[in-house]
């Protein structure tokens, strides 16, 4: 963020507003600190939003994640023994079967 405050553009408002109260238009110079201040506060809040929402979209995606691995582990709990079907030739239990191809 600091990055942005010190743009070359922002160095040229100062200047210009020293350069404006040196020649006693402090008016004009106000002006211009007023504008670079709003300019500033607003560049911030859109930079902070945007952080937002990119850790909203990491925070979201990590949650996906440990609510499949939670399903995962959920279903990794039956006890009986999986059947493992290759091309159809396999006895069937009463127990959930996987098949392979």
């Amino acid at each position: 963020m600091p990055t942005q405050v010190i743009h070359p553009f922002y160095v040229f408002q100062i200047a210009s507003i020293i350069l404006w109260s040196l020649d006693d238009y402090y008016y004009y110079a106000f002006c211009i600190a007023l504008i670079s201040v709003i300019s500033i506060a607003t560049t911030l809040i859109d930079t902070k939003k945007a952080q937002s929402a990119i850790h909203l979209r990491r925070v979201t995606k990590l949650n996906f994640v440990f609510q499949t691995i939670a399903r995962m582990r959920e279903m990794s709990r039956f006890s009986c023994p999986v059947n493992v079907l290759i091309d159809g030739a396999c006895e069937l239990d009463s127990c959930p079967a996987a098949f392979l191809r």
